[in-house]
Formats: structure tokens, C-alpha cells, sequence
């Protein structure tokens, strides 16, 4: 026995391979010892052979299997080796020879959670806290597994009443902040983070977590935490989530995508980095992808958010009865109620549902009487019904000193479309004369050298290889994109997005560039514009818009000599009015016909359609169009909308409102 305690000795000083020496030793002579296997299964455990430890702690076991402490270490050391069921068997095996056992309930709910088996995990985390009340890690776990499946509020409940016990303690703090953050609360978790880093400066996992607490406020310095993380060489799975939320944030997607994909596949990560993966997937025109995500959050539990983006998802395919369904999952309780009655009302009302739709609203403005989202969809619910009345008096209702001065503006737009809808001129010019617009700024004519230069530039007859076409919505743009879609033309609008579009019109061109290039040049512009467009959509019948310029139309006659060119335009009266109530597009109403004149006149394969002798069915018109669509298109007619679908008046409406516009 003398032997045998100093070989515990050394154990116990932490020399390890004597001590691995020691019991081999001892074994020779006593092989039947289970004090000796378990002290060997221990120093191979603490040197990193899990394989040995494993089979001496069975070997413990075999000679005294009612031994608690046998059967928990035998099960460390078989999820050491990734025996996971076996691991199960034997954790329950010590708690039944000695049911107070605290690591073995937090190992057994650890492995439940692994599995996807929650309910028996919390089981296992709340009998862990009856065994040892003070136990803060299986606060902390019990609490991880309540935001893992949306429960956040009882997480939040579990985490504040072990901080009343111990407000000091530092793991606690950092999954308090952690619960705050997948709150959504991130200032709150900010304090908490920066406490923890002012207590333990070198707080690793702190300083990742408070840049993710930073990256929606403050991007800036949430970069330069992780910077200087990374150029430290700190290797963690947090630090490689806290990328791509920053990835995520500043809307670079394939790298978010690619910083998140690995990190999201285990099944314990939370659910606020699922969340934006999933986002970054669908947002990246992959939603299969960003569906399968969410599916993994929902197998824990009805998570609030997850089916809030699942729904967003199936709104986005325009299935509105799929969103209506995930919509419902989510308890009535939860934070987000606000939110999935607003989602659930717009879905009815996408769907035709417009009785519905305002049942739902109504059911929120009962609570929040001023809440703008819910009122604006109302009006437009009232105003497919057309309950113009009924609209105007809940307009009468609102409280306009809560609300907006953007809210405001667009509440006196709609009580300016309702009146005119009634034909209540006079009240109506009342609201849009209230209307505030940031006009853009004026688009300015080519000089005459310039102009003349631009003239003498070659042209060709025109062909179907190339269309072009300008459009405002002051001249029926929308209602043009939807007859071109039932023609089967495709429509190419992404140059009038916010992003616009990356080609040869993206260039910054002058009239002298233009001028000097060279017929290889304008071919290989063609080529590399041909290419872009056949990468973008499959079909052949393409239309592509443009935003008004002469230069643009500068550039189509210098490399594009063929192409056919169409301009929308309107009577100077309507284009007056819809800017003053509109607002200001592309092109304001003093310059448009000077502006038209000039682009017409650098290019004689530029034509001027006007949109109200195209739906009167002008046979000149018609002779035009038909040139450059074909004689089989259907008739064009501008949509017949309610009045807060419209996109513009229909034809001579100014004359409701000539003495206003004259004064």
C-alpha cells in the first residue's frame, strides 16, 4: 500500500506519466484492484489517452460495479470516446446507486441536447438544480436550452433570479449577456460584456461577444474588436460566428454564408446565428437553402423569430397561406405578437382577404391605436373595399403628434387620394399641397457642340437586336412593365434600382470618349453587354430601361447603332400634376419636353410614345409600337386602380385641379 500512495502522490502533484508508471507497476501484482484501475483511468484521462482511460474505468467498474464514482468517470471517459448511448447507460446506472450525483444530471441533459431531446434535457438540468441549488452551470445550461428553443423569457426569468444569488460571478454575466443579445436587446448585453472585460481584461469570449453586441450600432468598432482578435490568433467558433454577423450586417452574403455555414452545423449554436445565416441564404436568392436553416432552429422548439423568417420566406414565393400557417405556430404570448398580427393581416390581405385582413389590424389597434403600420394597411384594405368614409374617419382618428413626420406626410397623401377618389377636389388639393418632395436633381441637356458631335456619330437601321426604352412613373412605367410580362417580353429594371446595374451605361462617358472609340471597341462593349444580359435571364425578348439621359442615348447610337429606341411621355398638364403630387422620379415636368426633343433629335431610331394616345388607340401610335413589339401584342390600357394602388391619374385629371395649379 506504501507504493500505491506514493503513486497517488505523484498523481496528485500532477505527474502523470510517473504516476501511469506506478500503477502499471502495481497491476503486475494486484491485477484485481479497482482502486488502482480508476487511478490509472484517471492519469490516462489528464494525458490525453481516452482510449486507455476508457478501458481501466471499465476495468474499475467490473471489480465494483456499485460504485458511483466508477460509473460517472466510466461515462466521462465513454463520451470521451464519442460513445454517446453508451455514455447514457452508465451516467443513469451512477445515479441510480447514488442519486445526488450534480455532473451526472448535467452530463445526461447535456447528452439529451445533443440529441435534439429537450424536454428530457431540462428534466436532467432541473434535477441537477434540486441536487445542488447553487449549481450555476446547470443554470446556465438550463437557460441555453430555453433560448436554443425560443423560450426567452424564461431563460431570461432563470438567469436574473441566479444573479440576485450571485451578482459577481462571471460565467453567470456572460449568459446573461448572451440571453440579451438573443433578445435583440444588444445595448443591455453591451454593459454586460464591458463589466466582465473590466473585471478580466483578458476576457476572451467577452470581447467577442461584445462586438457581436456592437455590430448593429456601432459596426465600426465591432470590426476592429474582431480585427484585433484575429490578428491575435484567437481561435474560437464565437469569433468565426462574430464574422459573419458582421459579414451579414454589411450585406456581404457569400462571405457571411461562408463564415457561418460551418459553425451552424452543430446542433447546440444559437439560434440568433441560424437566424442569420438563414438571411443571409434567402437574401443571396436561396431560399431552400435559408428554409433548411430554419427548419434545424424549429426541430427545439416553436421559435418566435424562426417562424417569423420562415414566413417572410413563403411571403417573398407569394405562398400566403404557407406563412399564414407558420405564423400560427408562434405563441400568442410571445414578444413578437405585434409583428405576427401585422404579418398575419398582410397575408389575408395579399390573398383578396381584405374583411380578414382588417379584422386581424383591428385586434392590434385595439392595443396600440396609433400603431402606423397597422393603420396604413387598414386604409389599404378600406380602400380595395372601397370604404372611402371609413377610411377618412379613421384618418380623422389618428394622433398625428405620435406619429412621424414621414407618417404624417403619407397620411396626407392618402386623405389627398381619398378625396379625389370622391371627387372632393378642393379638400384633396388641401393634403397634397401639405405633401413635402426631395426632388432629384435636374437632368441637364447636352450643349450644341456636344449634341452635334452625337448626330454625325453612324447609325443603322433599326432591328429587334436591341431595345431600349425610357419610362418614368409619370408616364405609365408600371403599367408598360406589366404589358410588356403579358406580351412575354422580359422587362430589364434593375438599372432604376438603388444598386443599378455594373455595364457599359454604368461608365463615365463623355461625348469625346464616345467620339474616339474605335469600331474593335464598340464591338467588344456589345459582346461583354450581350454576355451580362444572357447571364441575367434566359429569354431573348428582353427590354431593357433606362434612366433618362442624353447620354445614355449618346452611348446607344455609339455602340448600339441598331437598336431600337422607345420614350414614354404624357401631356405637359398630367406630367405637372403628377410631379406635384407624386413627387419627382427621373425627369421634372419644365425640362421633359426639351430634354425628349434633344434625344430624339441625336438619334433617329429614337421614337416618342404617348401613353394616352396608345391606350386611345392613335393608329399612328399603334403603327409605332406595333414596329417594335409586333402586330400581335395585346392592346395597352392603363390600370383601372383604387386609390391607393394608383401610380398615376388617368388622362386630362388636371383639369380637376386647373385653379389650384394656376395659382
Amino acid at each position: 500500500m506504501k507504493q500505491l500512495e506514493k503513486t497517488k502522490e505523484l498523481h496528485n502533484q500532477g505527474q502523470f506519466q510517473e504516476a501511469i508508471a506506478g500503477y502499471q507497476e502495481l497491476l503486475k501484482t494486484d491485477p484485481n484492484n479497482d482502486d488502482i484501475h480508476f487511478g490509472l483511468a484517471h492519469a490516462y484521462s489528464r494525458t490525453n489517452q481516452a482510449e486507455l482511460a476508457l478501458k481501466h474505468a471499465k476495468e474499475a467498474v467490473n471489480l465494483s460495479p456499485h460504485s458511483d464514482r466508477y460509473l460517472q468517470f466510466k461515462a466521462q471517459m465513454q463520451l470521451a470516446n464519442n460513445q454517446i448511448d453508451d455514455a447514457l447507460k452508465t451516467f443513469k446506472k451512477s445515479i441510480n446507486e447514488n442519486p445526488n450525483l450534480f455532473f451526472s444530471y448535467l452530463a445526461i441533459g447535456d447528452i439529451y441536447a445533443i440529441k435534439n431531446e429537450s424536454t428530457k434535457a431540462k428534466k436532467n438540468y432541473e434535477l441537477a438544480l434540486k441536487v445542488h441549488q447553487n449549481g450555476i452551470p446547470a443554470t446556465i445550461k438550463l437557460s441555453k436550452l430555453l433560448i436554443l428553443e425560443g423560450n426567452y423569457q424564461e431563460a431570461a426569468d432563470i438567469l436574473q433570479q441566479a444573479e440576485l444569488q450571485f451578482p459577481d460571478d462571471p460565467e453567470l454575466k456572460l449568459h446573461i449577456g448572451i440571453m440579451r443579445l438573443e433578445q435583440g436587446e444588444d445595448a443591455f448585453a453591451e454593459l454586460y460584456f464591458k463589466k466582465l472585460i473590466e473585471n478580466e481584461p483578458n476576457h476572451v469570449l467577452a470581447k467577442v461577444y461584445l462586438a457581436i453586441s456592437l455590430i448593429n450600432n456601432d459596426p465600426e468598432q465591432a470590426t476592429q474588436i474582431i480585427n484585433e482578435l484575429i490578428s491575435q490568433e484567437v481561435q474560437l467558433p464565437e469569433l468565426m460566428a462574430a464574422l459573419g454577423l458582421l459579414c451579414a450586417k454589411k450585406n456581404l452574403l457569400q462571405d457571411a454564408i461562408k463564415y457561418l455555414t460551418p459553425i451552424c452545423q452543430s446542433g447546440l449554436v444559437y439560434p440568433s446565428w441560424l437566424l442569420a445565416l438563414a438571411h443571409a441564404l434567402s437574401r443571396n436568392k436561396q431560399p431552400q437553402a435559408a428554409m433548411a436553416v430554419l427548419q434545424e432552429i424549429l426541430k427545439r422548439g416553436n421559435n418566435p423569430k424562426a417562424l417569423l423568417a420562415l414566413a417572410d420566406i413563403h411571403m417573398a414565393n407569394k405562398q400566403y397561406s404557407e406563412a399564414l400557417k407558420a405564423l400560427k405556430r408562434i405563441n400568442k404570448t410571445a414578444r413578437e405578437s405585434n409583428h405576427v398580427t401585422i404579418k398575419q393581416a398582410e397575408c389575408h390581405y395579399l390573398l383578396g382577404d381584405y374583411k380578414t385582413a382588417i379584422e386581424r389590424i383591428d385586434v392590434l389597434l385595439a392595443d396600440i391605436n396609433n400603431h402606423p403600420l397597422g393603420i396604413k394597411l387598414k386604409l389599404n384594405a378600406l380602400s380595395k373595399l372601397s370604404q372611402y368614409d371609413t377610411a377618412l374617419k379613421l384618418i380623422d382618428s389618428i394622433d398625428t403628434s405620435k406619429q412621424s413626420n414621414d407618417f404624417k406626410q403619407l397620411i396626407h397623401f392618402y386623405s389627398g387620394l381619398f378625396f379625389d377618389q370622391q371627387q372632393q377636389y378642393q379638400s384633396a388639393w388641401q393634403h397634397f399641397n401639405a405633401l413635402e418632395h426631395n426632388n432629384n436633381e435636374r437632368i441637364e441637356p447636352l450643349d450644341d457642340t456636344k449634341e452635334k458631335t452625337v448626330q454625325k456619330f453612324p447609325t443603322s437601321q433599326a432591328d429587334d437586336s436591341y431595345r431600349f426604352v425610357f419610362t418614368d412613373p409619370a408616364t405609365g412605367h408600371h403599367d408598360f412593365v406589366n404589358w410588356l410580362l403579358k406580351n412575354e417580353f422580359t422587362p430589364l429594371t434593375d438599372r432604376l434600382g438603388k444598386q443599378g446595374r455594373s455595364d457599359v451605361f454604368s461608365q463615365q462617358w463623355t461625348v469625346s470618349m464616345l467620339e474616339d472609340l474605335t469600331e474593335t471597341q464598340t464591338h467588344l462593349w456589345r459582346k461583354k453587354y450581350r454576355k451580362y444580359i444572357q447571364q441575367m435571364v434566359t429569354s431573348t425578348q428582353t427590354v431593357d430601361f433606362m434612366p433618362f439621359s442624353p447620354m445614355n442615348v449618346a452611348v446607344i447610337k455609339r455602340i448600339f447603332p441598331q437598336a431600337r429606341v422607345l420614350i414614354l411621355s404624357r401631356n405637359f398638364a398630367d406630367l405637372r400634376l403628377h410631379n406635384m403630387i407624386f413627387g419627382q422620379f427621373q425627369i421634372h415636368y419644365a425640362t421633359f419636353s426639351k430634354l425628349t426633343n434633344q434625344m430624339i433629335a441625336l438619334n433617329p431610331n429614337v421614337q416618342l410614345v404617348d401613353i394616352d394616345a396608345w391606350q386611345n388607340k392613335d393608329p399612328n401610335t399603334i403603327d409605332v409600337i406595333n414596329t417594335y413589339f409586333g402586330s400581335s401584342c395585346q392592346p395597352f390600357s392603363l390600370a383601372d386602380n383604387k386609390p391607393l394602388d394608383r401610380m398615376i391619374f388617368p388622362y386630362m385629371h388636371w383639369k380637376n385641379y386647373q385653379q389650384q395649379l394656376s395659382e
